[in-house]
């Protein structure tokens, strides 16, 4: 509880005395009462800037509660807008696996003899105006993919002789991670989240983002080196 500055004078308070009561006065009398009245002048000094000090701190009260309220509504529209550019710090933050999806599952269903034609896809989530979301980047099948990698310019391998886990593993860490990454970082969530994406386009960004910057460059981006 806060104490006030309320004046306590009635408890201890002897007025002025006219020059001729003073006089009549004992000499310990006068020293006491010269004493006392130095004292008094003093405490009601300090009891008036102490009042005027409480003045201060309720008017700083409004004051303060005035500019929490400025404070929250800002605060609203720093995360409103903090939310378009947030990858510029290059912090960006999303969820990347891999799925497959079942492209004719009903025409299977209806007929059991046709064959189950499924893509491989990888799932990229982030939090965007306070919404979690998704987005995929196509990939084709299994069969086709080995295929898209040898359209890599700067590749080291013949993708078409390397295993189905050996290239899940390098296009999640290498070639769709980096390429989610740039661009985020590069044109937002939103951007990242209006267009779309495949395997494709993933090796055309790479051949051409190396060629202005140098071979391997682009899966620095996903703190990853291109295996030798």
């Amino acid at each position: 509880m806060e104490k006030s500055f309320q004046s306590r004078e009635r408890g201890f308070f002897v007025e002025y005395l006219p020059n001729e009561v003073f006089k009549s006065l004992s000499k310990e009398e006068r020293s006491w009462y010269s004493k006392y009245r130095n004292r008094h002048l003093n405490y009601h000094k300090l009891q008036k800037e102490g009042e005027d000090i409480q003045s201060q701190i309720e008017e700083l009260k409004v004051l303060l509660g005035e500019k929490k309220r400025e404070v929250k509504k800002y605060e609203r529209e720093v995360f409103k807008y903090y939310d378009k550019v947030k990858h510029l710090d290059r912090n960006v933050e999303f969820l990347l696996w891999e799925e497959e999806e079942w492209r004719n599952k009903k025409e299977c269903e209806k007929d059991p003899k046709i064959k189950p034609k499924k893509r491989v896809v990888f799932r990229v989530e982030y939090k965007f105006g306070g919404d979690r979301l998704r987005k995929k980047v196509s990939c084709g099948s299994w069969e086709t993919i080995p295929q898209l990698l040898n359209g890599y310019k700067y590749k080291n391998k013949d993708y078409k002789k390397v295993s189905v886990d050996d290239i899940r593993n390098e296009l999640n860490i290498n070639f769709i991670g980096s390429y989610v990454f740039y661009h985020i970082y590069k044109n937002g969530y939103s951007h990242f989240h209006n267009h779309p994406h495949n395997l494709k386009k993933v090796v055309e960004w790479f051949n051409e983002y190396e060629k202005e910057n140098g071979k391997w460059e682009g899966f620095k981006w996903y703190g990853f080196t291109y295996e030798y």
